[in-house]
């Protein structure tokens, strides 16, 4: 199993099984990094 761990700011935004955080991130700011659309 593997973890996905997603920091900003230097505070934890979301983690849990990277399948899940990949697939159906559960927070905007995750979704957004994942697709390109951060920063």
């Amino acid at each position: 199993d593997k973890t996905a761990v997603f920091l900003t700011g230097g505070e934890l935004v979301e983690f849990g099984d990277t399948n899940k955080v990949f697939e159906n991130p559960e927070n905007q700011q995750v979704e957004d990094y994942i697709t390109g659309k951060f920063g």
